[in-house]
């Protein structure tokens, strides 16, 4: 086993920043490249997780806990489950996850794909379950040579059913469904959501301090999900978190990054975050009067004030 927790392990692989992998040799006695037992299993970051095992042997096991995929890089090749999840749901929010086993996904509860990329490959099943296989907003290709999906299907999008685990010819369509039934017929299934569609983009606003809050952007337009904004620290890495409909505002003179993207419905795709650049630009008025955080200060232009009434009497008086 190349990582082993056994209780008490909330997050067991949190903010994956790297790589890791484990490349297992044929006739060697290990048996899980990752497992963990009576805990949560939790992948989230920019990273990959690489899992090569053989030897009768899982990829990902968390029994008797859940496991969440959110995003990151998933990569599991081995020679019996490539993710076995017992006991809680597996729940896949993002990321891109690749699974190839006797069964790509095994799971006893419910498998939860919400978001990202999902290709499940199995010798017997892609996916196995033994309740329901609920997909919405993500990609997901499940491929056997028994079944693609063995077990109850929930689908919000329409997807794509073949009769051969290599998916020729152009397939039969599969209707959208909210009642959890049987695929069992398709050796390959594909759900593919569309990406939602920004129909109109923000756009910056030309500021100039005023000393009020203003906001930095127009309001965007959506279709198949809801625009959604943040500020960034820079108009290279898009935040991954902290997207709400409120158009960011700011009052100092600056330059702020608001970032945009589509937080899909049930049945697309989130868009990929755009950043629009906005310059709140200093104030002209003469004499540039001074700031203090977000607020003027008057105390600070009272002095300012006195000190040039009085200079202006001392002048008065000396040329008297």
């Amino acid at each position: 086993t190349f990582i082993y927790w056994r209780l008490q392990l909330n997050n067991v692989l949190r903010k994956l920043s790297n790589s890791i992998t484990n490349n297992a040799e044929a006739g060697k006695n290990d048996y899980f490249g990752v497992y963990v037992d009576q805990a949560n299993l939790s992948v989230e970051g920019n990273g990959s997780l690489n899992v090569s095992i053989a030897n009768h042997s899982t990829g990902l096991c968390c029994s008797n806990g859940k496991m969440s995929i959110k995003d990151g890089n998933v990569n599991v090749f081995c020679s019996n489950n490539g993710i076995f999840v017992s006991g809680k749901d597996l729940e896949i929010t993002g990321g891109t996850v690749t699974a190839t086993g006797i069964n790509g996904i095994l799971i006893w509860e419910n498998a939860i794909i919400s978001g990202g990329t999902v290709t499940a490959t199995g010798n017997s099943n892609g996916i196995h379950t033994d309740r329901s296989v609920i997909i919405s907003g993500c990609s997901v290709t499940a491929a056997g040579n028994t079944n693609a999906i063995d077990g109850n299907v929930i689908n919000s999008m329409a997807g794509t059913g073949w009769d051969d685990k290599d998916g020729g010819g152009q397939g039969e369509g599969i209707e959208p469904s909210s009642t959890a039934r049987s695929l069992s017929k398709y050796r390959k299934i594909q759900f593919v959501a569309p990406m939602a569609v920004v129909t109109k983009e923000p756009t910056a606003h030309t500021l100039t301090y005023t000393g009020s809050t203003q906001e930095l952007v127009t309001a965007g337009t959506a279709t198949g999900g809801t625009m959604k904004y943040t500020l960034g620290a820079n108009a290279v890495t898009a935040p991954a978190e902290g997207y709400t409909t409120t158009i960011p505002s700011r009052t100092n003179a600056g330059i702020y990054y608001v970032w945009y993207k589509v937080v899909a419905d049930s049945a697309h795709r989130d868009t990929e975050p755009t950043c629009i650049p906005v310059t709140i630009a200093e104030a002209k008025s003469a004499g540039n009067l001074p700031q203090t955080g977000d607020v003027q200060n008057p105390l600070l232009y009272a002095v300012i004030a006195l000190i040039s009434v009085a200079g202006i009497g001392l002048f008065r008086k000396r040329m008297e």
